[in-house]
């Protein structure tokens, strides 16, 4: 029992050595601006987020729906196809035909 505990010690102690100087100062700067554009970025990102979710967010709604439904929709179109239900001319070819029949047209 003794080991398992001082392997875990050992394991997790902490080790200090003595600082040591950068080697470049243009390599810590280089490093320095490439999170500084990350960190621009990501802010102009939530600002945009934020003032754009009155347009964004029915955008979005409407993309999830369309996603979600379009399985039941090829579905129907594919079991009712002789119904000709979405084309939006049917109903009218089908009100004129009536029309016809009953001579008011």
């Amino acid at each position: 029992m003794d080991d398992i505990r001082t392997d875990r010690e050992r394991r997790h102690a902490l080790i200090i050595n003595d600082p040591l100087p950068v080697d470049s100062v243009n390599s810590m700067w280089v490093s320095a601006g490439h999170g500084a554009i990350i960190g621009i970025f990501l802010l102009l990102f939530g600002t945009f987020i934020y003032v754009g979710r009155a347009i964004l967010l029915p955008i979005l709604a409407a993309a999830v729906l369309a996603l979600t439904l379009a399985p039941l929709i090829k579905a129907a179109k594919h079991w009712h196809s002789d119904l000709d239900h979405c084309n939006p001319n049917s109903a009218g070819r089908v009100w004129s035909a009536e029309s016809r029949r009953h001579g008011a047209g």
